[in-house]
């Protein structure tokens, strides 16, 4: 049996020597097989939720209804569920009633991929009825059972299987592929939040170019319109940080660029992101493409838009050929060269002093001085700005 940590294995001893099976299942186990440490760990047992509950004196019924519970072990956390065979799934999502059973080969034939369904003892005895670890050997992804039933059941599953191809660099077998090219349209029940994530799990694996596969399946129809013109390969997401807003700005820059989507931030709102990521990573979206290498245009985009989202788009540009706008933007970074109102060296209550009354006006004035200071940064001296700053008040109080 590998390595485990202490409060797993506690947890196991624990249902044995009550008389249930317990058993690691799922990601664990793969993981195992392919020689990583686990991050998360996932037990099945014989024995009920409520009997799960009596054995440990602290648990939550996190999904009791579908057989689960959390246990709670010195600051660890484990799910717990019970042997179970899945009713039907009416939402493509979750089954509407649960049965439990006795044998672990009757739970471990409701999972996805073959890969998902081992099991491991406390004894390292691996249980494995549909070859999951041959799959593995073999790079290959392929369902547990009819594949068209396994996607007619749960519409995620679609997405999962894109998903671990991404990240484990595995293949998807024929007929897994064939059925998901039949049931594909089933993705149009699952909620934005559930798409987002397995995206993002996609956009962020050393294999990004596997979402245009997500897109040639028609995946994200109910957000994405069809490529209306070649453009950069997803692949070369790869060449940006493995940060969220990184890979989000270059997947919305891409869409946009080829007519996909109109408007990067809508598109990433529509998926259910935090206003942060849509702002940052939709507006950098729509600026990567045509990014401006002159450095007055690049200030009066950070006055505009911020540091933040012009600094993604910088990040994102040279997907579209443009190397420069990076080095542009560092160099106004570096040399301290202003870009925002707060950089100029008067501020409003300075204004208020040389006879400005306090209202718009004085927004509109230190608008118009930022943008004097933007096309000639010599300009950002307080004596300075204070005589331009009286022209401005003369002119518009005539």
């Amino acid at each position: 049996m590998p390595n485990l940590p202490s409060h797993v294995k506690y947890i196991l001893e624990i249902l044995e020597q009550a008389g249930h099976g317990a058993y690691l299942v799922g990601g664990p186990v793969r993981d195992f097989v392919m020689g990583i440490t686990p991050k998360d760990w996932d037990i099945a047992t014989s024995a009920t939720p409520e009997v799960v509950q009596t054995l440990f004196p602290r648990t939550i019924p996190t999904g009791i209804r579908h057989g689960t519970v959390t246990v709670l072990v010195a600051g660890d956390s484990v799910e717990v569920t019970t042997f179970r065979q899945d009713g039907a799934y009416l939402d493509h999502r979750r089954p509407e009633q649960v049965a439990y059973v006795t044998r672990l080969e009757d739970d471990l034939a409701r999972r996805d991929f073959t890969m998902n369904a081992m099991a491991l003892d406390l004894r390292g005895k691996r249980t494995d009825p549909f070859g999951g670890q041959k799959d593995i050997i073999a790079k290959c992804i392929r369902t547990v059972g009819d594949p068209a039933a396994r996607f007619a059941e749960d519409a995620l599953r679609l997405f999962r299987a894109l998903r671990f191809s991404a990240q484990l660099g595995f293949a998807i077998d024929a007929d897994t592929r064939a059925a998901m090219t039949e049931t594909w349209g089933r993705a149009r029940t699952l909620s934005a939040e559930r798409v987002r994530d397995e995206v993002e799990k996609v956009l962020l694996s050393p294999r990004p170019g596997v979402m245009e596969d997500v897109l040639a399946l028609g995946l994200l129809s109910s957000y994405v319109g069809p490529l209306a013109k070649d453009t950069v390969p997803f692949v070369q997401l790869s060449a940006l940080s493995a940060t969220s807003i990184s890979r989000w700005a270059g997947a919305a820059a891409i869409l946009a660029e080829a007519g996909a989507i109109a408007d990067p931030v809508v598109f990433l709102q529509t998926l259910r992101h935090s206003n942060t990521t849509s702002t940052i990573a939709g507006t950098a979206g729509t600026l990567a493409s045509a990014l401006p290498t002159d450095p007055i245009a690049l200030k009066r985009l950070l006055s505009r838009y911020g540091s933040a989202p012009v600094s993604v788009a910088a990040q994102v540009a040279p997907l579209f050929g443009n190397q420069a706008s990076s080095y542009v933007l560092e160099q106004i970074f570096s040399s301290g060269e202003p870009y925002c109102v707060e950089q100029l060296a008067i501020t409003g209550g300075d204004l208020l002093t040389i006879g400005f009354t306090p209202g718009p006006n004085i927004g509109a004035a230190l608008s118009a001085l930022l943008e004097q200071v933007i096309v000639e940064s010599s300009l950002n001296q307080r004596e300075e700005l204070l005589a331009l700053a009286k022209e401005f008040l003369q002119e518009n109080t005539r």
